[in-house]
């Protein structure tokens, strides 16, 4: 049993906003990291980050407002290659996996933060 708790903070002058995500094994009252949730070894960073890598595109292909640093040659040094170790998740109520980012951090900040779920299909072979 995982329990997800979420802070929000802003910052009034510089408008900015931030998500704090703490998900917690309720069993053992601790807290989780994203990698305690696959099996040893596997590449649950690049499986999350290609799948996330296409979400952005399809949304920015459906809607010309959404911006996402992305093969954007432009700015090479923002464009989103992987998540890390200290990026931010939930488990949403489906148990799928919710990764987080905050103003600034995959995109212009004025897309504010976004996440992306994570289908339970594409983690199925490597989840614990």
């Amino acid at each position: 049993v995982v329990a997800n708790g979420i802070v929000r903070e802003g910052v009034a002058h510089i408008c900015a906003e931030w998500d704090y995500f703490y998900t917690i094994d309720l069993n053992t009252g601790e807290r989780l990291q994203l990698k305690d949730l696959f099996v040893e070894n596997s590449d649950y960073k690049g499986v999350i980050s290609e799948n996330i890598k296409q979400q952005m595109r399809e949304q920015m292909q459906a809607d010309e407002s959404v911006k996402y640093w992305l093969d954007d040659p432009q700015v090479e040094e923002w464009n989103f290659k992987t998540i890390t170790d200290d990026t931010s998740f939930y488990l949403n109520e489906d148990g799928e996996i919710v990764i987080c980012f905050n103003e600034g951090d995959v995109g212009p900040m004025s897309m504010g933060t976004v996440e992306f779920t994570i289908p339970k299909d594409v983690t199925a072979g490597i989840m614990k």
